[in-house]
């Protein structure tokens, strides 16, 4: 008898930066999550909260409040096995990097079957589509 196994559903939340920096230094950041997606999203807002971060974005909070936010999310034990980043230097290959870093993270996080969604901040509609594409020919 062929049965169909359940696909593991997965979120993955990519942000990066380095394009400030004219690829001296890009870093991509990945957050992947299952079913305990709404715990975590209330827990980044406490943290914004209490880092004084707030809403604003990266670049309009100060540097303090960055810091106090990157440094809480980390040290959090709620994201423990869940973040994944990359690091390079000297590159302006961004889109290429961050599809790879989103490929690498996703497959040491999903056990086969999977169905992965994906939200990178900041890409506009052609960068999506190059994006998706990239991230399905690197699926295994």
């Amino acid at each position: 008898m062929d049965r169909k196994q359940t696909k593991q559903k997965i979120y993955c939340y990519v942000n990066e930066t380095g394009q400030d920096t004219e690829g001296m230094l890009f870093l991509v950041s990945i957050i992947i999550t299952d079913n305990e997606r709404d715990i975590l999203r209330e827990k980044l807002k406490e943290i914004e909260r209490s880092s004084g971060k707030r809403t604003k974005r990266r670049t309009e909070a100060g540097r303090r409040q960055q810091e106090a936010y990157i440094k809480q999310v980390i040290n959090s034990k709620d994201f423990i096995g869940r973040i994944y980043y990359s690091y390079y230097q000297n590159t302006k290959a961004y889109i290429d990097l961050t599809i790879l870093s989103t490929a690498k993270a996703v497959h040491d996080k999903a056990k086969k079957p999977y169905e992965a969604t994906v939200f990178v901040d900041g890409l506009r509609r052609p960068e999506r589509l190059y994006f998706g594409t990239g991230l399905r020919k690197l699926k295994k």
